[in-house]
């Protein structure tokens, strides 16, 4: 076979390696960027639940109209994004819940209309009193599902965040072992090739040597059929040549794709608040669900504080939703420097924060309180502004031998939070 032939096959093989690595890199490219899009669209199914539990809150802390009609905007906007991500099997689940939420949320509505009816027609406190049990009821069953999608939905979002990562590692591993193969296999060739060039090209080094010396009837002898036979004559352009068949070899084995780098997670999203850097209700609610498994078998009991900053929505109005990000981030970190390492920082919403407390009860709020109050004082003298930051605060305790759901400690704590809040506007 003649050199041109052997490097028309090389270039053809090289030519089909390079299709194949294309290939493979586009349908990797599309594999990864269908997953990211799974994963953004699980990201904004948790972030529509998480306003959709907001606007659940304020209904049922003040019972106006307007969140009834924004709770229906923004469910069926959740619908719509559900009915989006159809056809992944795992969103089923949070679907049907979702649906239960909904019913239950209506049935919440339905019973308080029931109940302002019976005390604008006078009717008996026996009956009112069925209504406000019934009204307990729905907003337990109501806040256990509203947890129960919540970690859905985290569970969602962090299973697509680590598929999507996975399959990124593996197509970039892909790519690797592929691009590997092919600068081996452009390597292999490139040395088989210059060896049939280089036993040629001894012998004909010899022959020049030979006729170097004066024996000009020495015939230099053929050893291949090909190119460098004819070249005999003109020994000094195939040299050339092969030199510049060499440097070609050498600049092409250089040439390799840089690997594709994939952006990462994705945060924790699910588990960070992105402005204040503590945790977010979804995680911090989680693992109040394991610091509860914990207290049952050590018998002890952990203590929940419900705060809520005073005139939030005066700051914010007045100096500018920047100015309240400043308030919110202070005020965590002001939690920090008072609390315990073991201690949980969780934002609930808005301006609510849940502190939580393990191994401690209800006789440690007068100690917990004294602590925020001399660290408030110092940071509102710190900052210099012309408003003060205070809070509002209701606790709840959980006890193994008389246990709560968490939707119940919270509803407690929150209960007894604006009752803190109405003293304070007094």
């Amino acid at each position: 076979m003649k050199i041109k032939d052997r490097l028309n096959l090389d270039i053809r093989i090289s030519f089909i390696t390079v299709i194949i690595l294309f290939a493979v890199i586009l349908i990797s490219s599309n594999i990864v960027t269908e997953e990211n899009r799974t994963h953004l669209l699980f990201r904004e199914i948790y972030k529509a639940v998480t306003e959709l539990d907001s606007i659940k809150y304020e209904y049922l802390l003040h019972h106006e109209k307007r969140m009834e009609q924004q709770w229906d905007l923004k469910y069926k906007s959740m619908m719509d994004l559900i009915n989006a991500a159809e056809k992944e099997k795992a969103v089923k689940s949070v679907e049907a819940d979702l649906v239960t939420f909904g019913n239950k949320f209506s049935q919440v509505v339905a019973n308080y209309g029931k109940k302002q009816n019976l005390i604008q027609e006078g009717a008996s406190e026996k009956e009112i009193n069925l209504t406000l049990l019934m009204e307990e009821e729905l907003i337990a069953q109501l806040l256990i599902k509203s947890h129960s999608i919540f970690s859905k939905c985290a569970l969602l979002a962090e299973n697509a965040h680590t598929k999507a990562e996975r399959v990124s590692k593996f197509s970039i591993n892909i790519i690797f072992i592929i691009m590997t193969f092919f600068a081996l296999s452009m390597i292999i060739s490139s040395l088989l090739i210059s060896k049939s060039i280089s036993k040629p090209l001894d012998k004909l080094k010899q022959g020049i040597e030979i006729l170097s010396k004066g024996n000009l009837e020495h015939k230099i002898e053929i050893v291949s059929k090909d190119e460098l036979g004819d070249f005999t004559s003109a020994f000094n352009q195939a040299v050339v040549s092969l030199k510049k068949i060499t440097s070609s070899r050498d600049e092409l084995n250089k040439e390799i794709i840089e690997r594709k780098k994939i952006e990462e997670k994705l945060k924790k999203l699910a588990h960070f608040d992105t402005l204040t850097g503590c945790l977010t209700r979804g995680y911090g609610l989680a693992l109040l669900e394991e610091m509860i498994k914990t207290a049952n078998r050590s018998k002890t009991l952990i203590l929940l504080l419900y705060l809520d900053i005073n005139g939030f929505k005066a700051i914010n109005d007045t100096y500018g939703h920047a100015e309240g990000d400043m308030v919110l981030k202070e005020v965590v970190q002001l939690f920090k420097s008072t609390l315990r390492e073991i201690d949980i920082i969780c934002r609930i919403g808005g301006d609510e924060f849940l502190l939580i407390f393990p191994e401690n009860s209800s006789d440690e709020i007068p100690l917990i309180r004294e602590r925020l109050n001399i660290n408030l004082q110092k940071l509102n003298q710190t900052l210099n502004r012309p408003y003060k930051i205070d809070f509002s605060i209701g606790f709840s305790v959980y006890d193994p031998a008389n246990s709560q759901t968490i939707g119940k400690l919270i509803y407690l704590a929150d209960q007894k939070m604006y009752e803190d809040k109405s003293k304070n506007e007094k």
